[in-house]
Formats: C-alpha cells, structure tokens, sequence
C-alpha cells in the first residue's frame, strides 16, 4: 500500500516515475513491489529489499537517478545531478550492469583499488572526479580501505550529488557487511549520512 497519502505527492511521484521509465529507454511495465521500492526512494526512506532472482531488483536502481532528477526538477533544481553508488560484491556483477546501464550511453563507471590505488584505468578521471557519471560500481574493498577512495567519495562534489547508495547481493557478503553498513553511519564516511540506503538481497 502507497505510504503518499497527499493525491498531488502521489501523481508527481507516478509522473517522475513513468519520465525515468521513459527516458532510461526501459518502457516496461513495473511489478509492485519494484514500484514501492522506487517510492521509498522517492520519499526518501532507506530500504532492505528481499526479492526473488529475476524479479528485477536492478531495474529498481537504474531508475533512481531519472526518478530523482526529474522530481528536482518539478522542485526549481534542474541544474542539480543526481549519482547512486552500487556497491557489488564480485566484478562480473559490475560488469554485466555496466553493459546493460552504457548500453546507449555513458553513464556508469567502474571504480576499483588495489595496492597501487584507485584503477581509473576505465573511467574517465575528470568525469569521475566531478561526479558526472549516474552511476558509480565499487566493491566494499575500495570504500572501507582505499585512502583515495574514501577521498573521492568525501569531496565536495560527491557530497553535493549522491542521493542514494546500494549495497546489492548482501546476502553474498557477511563478512564485511556489519563494518560497511556501520561506516556508512560514521563522519569519517559523511558524505553517505543524508542520503538513500538500499540493500537488496
């Protein structure tokens, strides 16, 4: 059941929804639950997910930057971007969701570190630095423990323009899960402390 109880909320909410099912070229016809996702980020609250495979969970977070940015929009803020950081556990995850996001354009980056630092080996640096990509896939590793990588999601730019971050497949990473949800909650991670947190299992 919808929590938007103000009819008005509710047809902005359904109109930013269809404009992101729109311009992302997806034009499908969402599930309940998939929608009351997108709704919750909408308001935004934060949200565990337990859906089943081939439900669609990935569809949920490659709306939200169009959801978001449309509502801006309607709010006087056009000029304002709008980056989610998914946070995957294994690489041929990211790789597949970076097909499937760049498939007409640009608008997601690979953002790994190891013990040379950050690989931007397939990323464009400024882009990356100014926050001009919608999307950004990075592992647990790379906020948790890269210096460089903490640092770039705690600049200026990436605290002004991240409106949500997803933690996906949680169910694959115990081990760090606890720590990594508990730094999201820490000033030495703020640019993460006002923002959508998503977990989908």
């Amino acid at each position: 059941m919808s929590a938007l109880s103000n009819p008005f909320e509710f047809l902005d909410f359904f109109q930013c929804l269809n404009f992101a099912n729109v311009i992302g070229e997806y034009s499908v016809i969402l599930k309940p639950k998939q929608v009351l996702c997108l709704e919750a980020v909408y308001r935004g609250k934060d949200l565990l997910a337990v859906l089943p495979t081939g439900y669609g969970k990935s569809l949920i977070f490659h709306l939200i930057p169009s959801l978001l940015a449309e509502k801006k929009r309607r709010s006087g803020l056009s000029a304002q971007k709008t980056v989610v950081i998914v946070v995957f556990p294994l690489n041929s995850l990211i790789h597949d969701q970076l097909q499937k996001i760049n498939r007409i354009r640009t608008r997601a980056a690979v953002l790994t570190a190891g013990e040379q630092g950050l690989d931007l080996s397939l990323v464009d640096e400024t882009r990356l630095k100014n926050a001009d990509y919608e999307f950004v896939f990075t592992h647990p590793e790379t906020c948790l423990s890269s210096r460089e990588g903490v640092s770039l999601f705690q600049s200026h730019s990436y605290q002004s323009f991240v409106s949500a971050v997803i933690v996906d497949e949680a169910h694959c990473i115990l081990e760090w899960l606890v720590r990594f949800l508990n730094y999201l909650q820490t000033s030495d991670f703020n640019c993460m402390l006002h923002v959508n947190l998503l977990k989908f299992c």
